[in-house]
């Protein structure tokens, strides 16, 4: 949410206060319009229609007034440089708080246990999430077993290519190791020993048995 700000000196400003009271209100909606859509003051011919209480009469006003520039495409609010923030200013701050957020999951992400940069309660089994949270639990818990033939991915979703440094990108890669360690660890499955018994038709799961005249047939037919 980004907020528009009439400063404390339009109590006092000529300018504003010759203003009726139609072309006051228009003037702050224009600020507002220009603080949410990120236009940095600039105000399009174009979308004046959509603006309310904003009409091509009242900027003449605010020209008028020398709270307005007309430009090639429409007005410049002349003041909002100096009382507004600006989009490039916005995306910095957006910018850092998501970075703040992200680093604040890793935080707790480590302290419990999980993937770092990953919330609590998104992660679904199965996925490259879940199986980068085994990779950490085993770093830090009991050590990690494989229990599947599929190769998982050395990199995070985000840098399926590699390249770049990231916590994600590190447990992939420690998952990666532990897969490939898991496969060389594999016992190779070992033939039964000892000779086959057969099984009788009328007892399955059983051996046969000379008691049973199904048995006793068996046993001649073989």
């Amino acid at each position: 949410m980004v907020d528009a700000r009439m400063p404390e000196k339009y109590l006092v400003d000529r300018r504003v206060m010759r203003l009726s009271a139609e072309a006051f209100r228009a003037f702050v909606v224009l600020t507002m319009w220009s603080v949410s859509n990120r236009t940095d003051g600039l105000i399009l011919a174009d979308d004046l229609p959509l603006i309310p209480l904003a009409t091509e009469a009242l900027t003449v006003d605010l020209v008028a007034a020398e709270l307005c520039q007309v430009v090639d495409r429409g007005w410049m609010l002349s003041d909002f440089k100096s009382t507004q923030t600006s989009r490039s200013e916005l995306e910095i701050l957006e910018n850092n708080r998501r970075r703040e957020r992200e680093k604040k999951q890793r935080q707790r992400g480590t302290v419990r246990g999980e993937v770092p940069g990953a919330v609590p309660g998104d992660v679904s089994p199965g996925t490259a999430q879940a199986r980068q949270g085994k990779a950490r639990q085993g770093k830090e818990g009991p050590p990690l077993t494989i229990e599947t033939d599929e190769e998982p991915n050395r990199f995070c979703e985000k840098h399926p290519r590699g390249g770049v440094s990231c916590g994600p990108c590190a447990d992939a890669r420690h998952l990666h190791e532990l897969w490939a360690k898991a496969q060389k660890a594999r016992p190779t499955p070992t033939p039964p020993r000892g000779p086959v018994i057969p099984e009788c038709t009328a007892h399955p799961g059983y051996p046969l048995q000379p008691t049973c005249a199904a048995c006793e047939r068996e046993a001649h037919a073989a």
